[in-house]
């Protein structure tokens, strides 16, 4: 019993890793494999009109809406990881505005040309301090990867200024962008002041819409601009035929934006099942109408003029080419410059017995380089040309063989296949009978020959050829050594002598000669009353006489 419970065990965990891994394996590939141009007309039915216009093929045309409608119009610009994307109110917004191009056709009005290459808004952009706008590119505009879409664009592809709309920069970040839109009637006065920025390039390998930048508008919008980080979604969960409208449109998740980027290829199973009708002749609206006059119209687009030329590699601003048609196999990108998806890549099985060389196909704008003479292979012009000799396995290709001269050749007894060699000295003939054999132990005979038939032998210098002669290097002269730098001695500047103090002089003073006095004159004594006597005894009164 415990061991058909272990064998029922390892069992049921066989057939569950199995389903989980086919699910898996069946989820990557409904996300790798691309989808044909049937997704959009299936999918896109609902909300409008496919007609056929002209060398456009297959077009698309919204339904229920105005006669002023302009697409860009309803939704706001984001910024995410592909620069500025357009986040659309509109059902059907997945797909026309981040897949292929918008034509103005006279009296049938906006149609969608579809494309295949999945790009964040396909937008010519100008601005100005106070006003930026933006307008659809027209099918001609196509994106090369060594090129790029710029602002040659306007110039170029002849847009003019009534597909622009234009908005004030402070009002930039509303959500919905056609409640501020500026009246038309002054598109020709603001294209005036306003200078186009489109950079439409490819950074890593994805498609890159720049124009306005973030910081710089961030400032000058009223209401903020959100920034998100984009999530390409490319499964469709293995059903082809229409979906939901909510598992088509974007969606904003956090600090992402979730939009639908399915891969797409140029070929298609079959029409739209609803076709409205065909319109044969096709009147392309540029956007020149009510412009002015025919003066004012080439005054203005000789102002709209950027000082960047358009590319020299470009091809004719006229030239269209559907997303049905077939792709050479040598082109490594699709009608928008894609890169090619392993079911692109897949070639056809060469039949047996042909051998057809195709031609390579060059990339639009580049011609073939003519083949010079000295790289043509050369021709052999004889007449009367006799069996090919096979060539000497010794020398090298295409140097020529040396004649053999007659004395070279070897005696017509000599074995057939053999090769003789010349010998460096001349042949000593066989002796003669009735001459004596002088060396001993060969049995040849050397006969004597006179000695003026005896000549010395004569060097001969070995015949060098031209590829073997090896170059005389000539040995490099020496270098001189470089000389040692002289030590250089500062002079020293002798010390200045110092300057002995003197000791202070010391002045005498003069002496002072004593200022002769007078002499003394005894002075008169006064007599008075009494007098001592010189013996000490009372002086004695003298009579006044």
């Amino acid at each position: 019993m415990r061991i058909n419970l272990k064998y029922f065990m390892k069992l049921l965990f066989i057939i569950f890793t199995t389903a989980l891994f086919m699910s898996v394996a069946a989820t990557c590939g409904h996300a790798r494999e691309a989808v044909s141009v049937d997704f959009f007309y299936d999918n896109l039915q609902p909300h409008g009109d496919w007609r056929e216009v002209g060398g456009y093929g297959y077009c698309w045309q919204p339904r229920d809406v105005g006669s002023d409608w302009r697409p860009y119009s309803d939704g706001r610009w984001v910024y995410t990881d592909a620069g500025w994307t357009w986040d659309s109110n509109e059902p059907f917004g997945w797909a026309v505005y981040h897949y292929g191009r918008w034509v103005d056709v006279s009296q049938v009005g906006w149609v969608w040309v579809p494309g295949t290459e999945w790009g964040p808004g396909w937008v010519s952009w100008r601005r100005s301090p106070q006003y930026v706008g933006w307008a659809p590119l027209p099918p001609e505009a196509r994106l090369f990867q060594a090129i790029g879409l710029s602002a040659w664009v306007d110039d170029y592809y002849d847009i003019g200024p009534s597909h622009y709309r234009f908005v004030e920069n402070q009002n930039f970040g509303v959500h919905r962008l056609n409640s501020v839109f500026i009246d038309q009637s002054r598109n020709v006065s603001i294209i005036h002041q306003t200078t186009n920025i489109t950079n439409i390039s490819y950074v890593n390998n994805v498609v890159f819409n720049g124009g306005p930048v973030y910081d710089q508008q961030l400032r000058q919008s009223n209401e903020p601009i959100q920034r998100f980080r984009l999530d390409r979604r490319q499964d469709h969960g293995g059903e082809l035929q229409r979906q939901s409208p909510e598992f088509l449109r974007s969606r904003i998740e956090g600090d992402s934006m979730s939009v639908l980027a399915l891969p797409f290829t140029g070929r298609s199973a079959s029409s739209p099942k609803k076709l409205r009708d065909k319109v044969e002749r096709v009147e392309v609206n540029h956007g020149w109408k009510n412009a002015g006059t025919q003066d004012e119209i080439a005054a203005m687009r000789a102002g709209m003029k950027s000082k960047k030329k358009a590319p020299d590699k470009l091809p004719p601003a006229n030239t269209f080419r559907k997303v049905t048609d077939k792709v050479s196999v040598g082109e490594e990108r699709s009608t928008e410059g894609r890169p090619m998806l392993p079911a692109d890549r897949q070639s056809k099985p060469k039949e047996k017995g042909s051998e057809k060389t195709t031609t390579p196909v060059l990339p639009p704008g580049v011609t073939e380089k003519p083949m010079r003479q000295d790289d043509r292979p050369p021709v052999d012009t004889r007449k009367n040309k006799g069996p090919e000799k096979p060539m000497r396995p010794d020398l090298p290709p295409g140097f020529p063989e040396r004649q053999i001269r007659p004395e070279d050749r070897p005696p017509t007894g000599s074995p057939k296949g053999k090769d003789i060699e010349k010998p460096s000295r001349p042949v000593i003939p066989q002796s003669t009978p009735g001459i004596p054999n002088r060396g001993g132990r060969n049995k040849v005979e050397v006969p004597q020959l006179p000695r003026s038939e005896i000549r010395p032998p004569v060097a001969v210098e070995p015949k060098v050829r031209e590829r073997e002669k090896v170059p005389q290097i000539t040995p490099p002269k020496p270098r001189p050594a470089p000389e040692k730098p002289k030590a250089v001695i500062p002079k020293i500047a002798p010390p200045k002598p110092v300057p002995v103090p003197r000791p202070p002089q010391v002045i005498k003073p003069a002496p002072r000669v004593p200022k002769p006095s007078a002499p003394d004159v005894p002075k008169p004594q006064k007599s008075q009353g009494k007098t001592k006597s010189s013996d000490g005894q009372n002086p004695q009164i003298k009579s006044k006489p």
